[in-house]
């Protein structure tokens, strides 16, 4: 089984790839919380997998809570494995999570990180078309070994971005953590046509489209901008930190 959380479809790519070639189950993070299915149990043999992005060189916070109230029975020698994808870098991420995983009782056999266009554009910029094709292109033959890798069940953690000192990924998570993005400054403009799928996609549930648009409750957000990159007429803005900026989807989920 492989667990997974994607904003902008950059980690359900990665672990829908995985999950063909070890034909096993693929199961959203989000939806299963949000459906009560919190309890699991591997079969013999089947691997078991994480997949998701990184977030200000950390774990994301919807992710750690996912694990911790998770119910996860593993097998003896099961291989356990994850994926980050990433802009960049992975900073603090490997650490953290197989932290987490172990105050769960499981062992991370393996970790890779996985280099992809980065979505998050209310402080930075997406890569231009070109630039994209290019980085996914370099992550599909990547991802081509870590799925072989991960079949032959290969012990190891191949992280292969520079990755920036600890003190600087610990000081840029906890800001982002403590004081980034709340649901205050999201607003949709007059292009706005209720189609819905901003509410539809939310992982955390937080959006309410009703008849003047999306309304975003106060508080709770999982910082994934899937609402903004998704949005087909680019309508929602959060603050001035995403006006005339472009999108970036995965190509897989505009198919």
């Amino acid at each position: 089984m492989i667990f997974y959380f994607s904003g902008t479809g950059n980690s359900l790519h990665a672990a829908k790839t995985l999950a063909e070639a070890l034909n096993t189950e693929l199961i959203s993070m989000p939806d299963a919380r949000r459906s009560g299915r919190m309890k699991f149990c591997a079969q013999p043999g089947e691997p078991i997998g994480f997949v998701f992005p990184v977030y200000a060189w950390d774990v994301p916070c919807l992710v750690t809570e996912f694990v911790r109230a998770a119910e996860i029975e593993t097998q003896p020698g099961a291989h356990v494995f994850a994926i980050f994808t990433c802009g960049a870098n992975t900073g603090e991420t490997f650490a953290k999570f197989k932290q987490t995983l172990r105050e769960k009782g499981i062992t991370l056999a393996a970790a890779y990180d996985l280099v992809m266009p980065d979505n998050y554009i209310v402080m930075l910029k997406a890569p231009p078309a070109e630039k994209q094709r290019e980085m996914l292109a370099k992550a599909d033959q990547r991802l081509q070994t870590i799925r072989e890798n991960v079949a032959a069940g290969k012990r190891e953690i191949s992280i292969e971005a520079k990755n920036p000192p600890k003190l600087f990924s610990g000081l840029l998570s906890w800001g982002f953590n403590t004081f980034a993005m709340g649901t205050k400054k999201f607003y949709a403009t007059e292009k706005c046509t209720k189609c819905g799928l901003c509410e539809k996609i939310c992982p955390l549930g937080v959006i309410a489209v009703g008849a003047e648009g999306p309304a975003w409750k106060a508080g709770a957000c999982a910082k994934c901008l899937a609402c903004i990159n998704r949005c087909p007429v680019q309508a929602i803005e959060y603050g001035n930190g995403t006006k005339n900026k472009l999108r970036y989807v995965h190509p897989d989920l505009n198919a």
